[in-house]
This record gives C-alpha cells, sequence and structure tokens, in this order.
C-alpha cells in the first residue's frame, strides 16, 4: 500500500542530496523520452480523456511520446529545480509540425521552500491559488523549453506557410493529494487526480519573423464557466491503484476547477 510513497520519497532523497544540475543535462532532458512504471501510474491518474493518445488529423504520421523534463529556476522558486513528466504527441505536416501535450506530474524536486509552501498554504486555505500559480509557471517554462527545441533555424517563417503549434490540454477539475516527509528535510509533494470528464486547452502559435524574433500567440479555447467541478458526476472517488495507498497522503483537496491555463 506504500509502494508510490515510497518510490517518491526515495526520489526525494535523491534530489536533496544531489541539488546541483548541469544546464547541458537540464536541455538535453527535453529529449528523455524513458518510462517506468511510477511514471505511467501518475500519468494515469491525470485523466484519461484529456491525455494524448492519438491524432485525428488526416495524412498525419503522429508519435506518442513521454516526456521528462527539469524545469529550472521558477519566478517564485530561484535556484530550485523540478523534474517533471508528461505525454505528448508530435504530428508533422510538411513545414507544420502540431505537438500535442498533456497534464504533468512532478517526479521530484529539490526545494525546501516549495515543500513549506504546500503546508503553509494549505494550513491558510489558499490552496487553490497558490497551485493554479505554480502550475502555470511550470508550463510557461515546459512551453519555452519545446519552443527553443522545435523552433530553429529557418523553420517555420512567418508568412511563409510555416508554423509550430503547441495544444496544451488537461482535465478541468482534479484533486491534489499532497505529502510531506519531515524524515527527509522537509521535502514534500502533490500529486494530480482528475475528477472530471472535461478538458481545458491553450493553442500556441508560433513562426519566426523576418528579423529572426519569434511571433507567439496564445489562446485558451476554453469556456471556464461552462464547467461545473461540484456536479455529483465529478466528485466521485477518482480511480486510485490500491497501490497508491492513497490514506498514506497528509492530505486530499476537494476537486477544484484548473480552467483558465
Amino acid at each position: 500500500m506504500k509502494k508510490l510513497l515510497g518510490l517518491i520519497t526515495i526520489s526525494l532523497l535523491f534530489f536533496a542530496c544531489y541539488q546541483s544540475f548541469d544546464e547541458q543535462k537540464t536541455i538535453d532532458a527535453v529529449n528523455a523520452r524513458t518510462v517506468n512504471s511510477t511514471q505511467s501510474d501518475l500519468l494515469d491518474l491525470l485523466g484519461k480523456a484529456c491525455v494524448p493518445k492519438g491524432n485525428s488529423v488526416s495524412g498525419c504520421n503522429d508519435s506518442t511520446f513521454i516526456d521528462t523534463v527539469v524545469v529550472n529556476n521558477l519566478p517564485q522558486y530561484p535556484g530550485c529545480s523540478f523534474k517533471v513528466v508528461f505525454k505528448s504527441q508530435e504530428c508533422p505536416l510538411g513545414s507544420l509540425l502540431d505537438l500535442t501535450v498533456g497534464d504533468f506530474q512532478i517526479l521530484s524536486h529539490d526545494c525546501p521552500q516549495f515543500s513549506q509552501d504546500i503546508n503553509d498554504k494549505w494550513n491558510q486555505n489558499i490552496f487553490s491559488d497558490f497551485i493554479t500559480n505554480f502550475e502555470i509557471s511550470v508550463w510557461d517554462n515546459i512551453e519555452s523549453q519545446l519552443i527553443s527545441k522545435h523552433v530553429t533555424g529557418e523553420k517555420f517563417k512567418c508568412g511563409e506557410g510555416g508554423l509550430f503549434t503547441i495544444n496544451y490540454t488537461r482535465a478541468s477539475c482534479y484533486r491534489y493529494a499532497c505529502a510531506i516527509q519531515d524524515e527527509f528535510n522537509g521535502l514534500g509533494i502533490c500529486t494530480k487526480i482528475s475528477c472530471g470528464s472535461q478538458c481545458c486547452e491553450r493553442h500556441t502559435f508560433v513562426c519566426r519573423n523576418p528579423d529572426g524574433s519569434l511571433n507567439i500567440r496564445k489562446n485558451d479555447v476554453t469556456n471556464p464557466f461552462a464547467i461545473d467541478c461540484g456536479d455529483p458526476a465529478f466528485l466521485t472517488d477518482p480511480h486510485v491503484p490500491s497501490e497508491f495507498g492513497i490514506q498514506e497522503w497528509t492530505w486530499m483537496t476537494e476537486c477544484m476547477l484548473t480552467c483558465p491555463n
């Protein structure tokens, strides 16, 4: 029953001891496409309806990946590193590249302040705003890494039919299960568990201007006012594999709205 908590504890202990990340390793981590049982189990909790699993675009030879990325130096946590995992799908069509990215889970981190904030914000009943702002920062960092990776050289010129598109999709309603490991320098972690069947989406369109600068347009295509996380259908207990031992978490939030992105 303690399998998940034990695996996360081991990861946290490792990153508490090894707190320096080489910058090149951070860049290379975008291409890390390996998966273990823990990563797969965590991704399953994100809501299968909102996880990339196949593209319906005609003529698209799409590929699905599980990516592991290191996110460094968020505005609210300078000097900290977070290792996150997400599922993505690439659809190349000539001079176009469409990338669909599912929501992420935190695998580990080296940030005592984040762990303290998890506990403090919960006790102050402002956890929802805190975790929303944190996740927006993480996603913006991931998106910037993806743009830097794919929009290189002379590719995706504006006005010449080239375009790089990122479709970020996540469940509209989540619960958060959080645990604090005081015996390991107070490092804690939160896991997201989908508690609804609807999805949020943010689309980002990127091309390169003639002067070499990037033209980036973002569009939130979700109407959050049409989503009700209080519907009884969305408040049923989410499926959690028995080995996750959810009773071992320090707390679990109520089902909360995660849109807009």
